[in-house]
């Protein structure tokens, strides 16, 4: 999925999930452009089958142990502690911090970005227009689900838990196909054989759990 991503297209982040239950997914892979540059961190499968390191730059494995990368275009990669740490010559910034689970490994992500005066930013994790009310709207429809949103809402505390699930079933299918990846828009590198079909299931997920829950 487009995680965050802007209207000038020098910056993006793509997400690939894995299921961990029915109702739960990981990230466990991150594809970035930086200002040109494409950057891939994979925590598990390995589209080259290399396994030394998690790191590719245009499509090439990197290994980083002390210092920074340089990208040709500006960015700058470095890496402590299990965490990556991307720089955009623009100023925004992701941590990818690689963690091992007891089923696969998988990889918590965090985007900064400026606010935005405009709605310039586009993605799961929102507009950055400093208005919350709009972060998940798929223009499709003028019916306002955000009283039922779990994500910080005042009004959410006096919807009902059906009503709440009705909710995150539309945000896992419509809210997800607008931002969902094709194999023209995709970041990733794929192993021969794989694209992002293989990486798609829309069933997902089979249980819509509510903060109630």
């Amino acid at each position: 999925f487009v995680l965050a991503k802007s209207a000038e297209n020098k910056f993006e982040v793509q997400t690939r999930q894995e299921p961990q239950r029915d109702d739960f997914s990981l990230n466990t892979a991150i594809a970035m452009y930086v200002a040109g540059d494409r950057v891939c961190i994979y925590a598990n499968e390995k589209p080259d089958g290399d396994a030394a390191s998690a790191l590719r730059v245009n499509g090439r494995p990197v290994t980083i142990s002390t210092g920074s990368y340089f990208l040709d275009h500006g960015g700058t990669i470095s890496y402590s502690g299990n965490t990556y740490r991307i720089n955009w010559p623009t100023g925004e910034t992701v941590q990818a911090e690689m963690r091992r689970g007891s089923d696969m490994n998988f990889i918590n992500v965090s985007v900064q970005v400026y606010p935005c005066a405009q709605s310039d930013m586009m993605g799961l994790l929102g507009n950055a227009n400093r208005n919350s009310n709009d972060d998940f709207d798929t223009g499709a429809s003028n019916r306002s689900l955000a009283s039922f949103s779990t994500f910080g809402n005042s009004a959410m505390q006096q919807a009902s838990n059906e009503m709440e699930k009705e909710y995150l079933a539309f945000m896992a299918k419509d809210f997800a196909r607008k931002y969902r990846i094709t194999q023209e828009t995709s970041l990733f590198d794929y192993a021969p054989g794989r694209n992002t079909v293989s990486y798609t299931d829309e069933r997902f997920p089979k249980v819509h759990r509510t903060v109630a829950d």
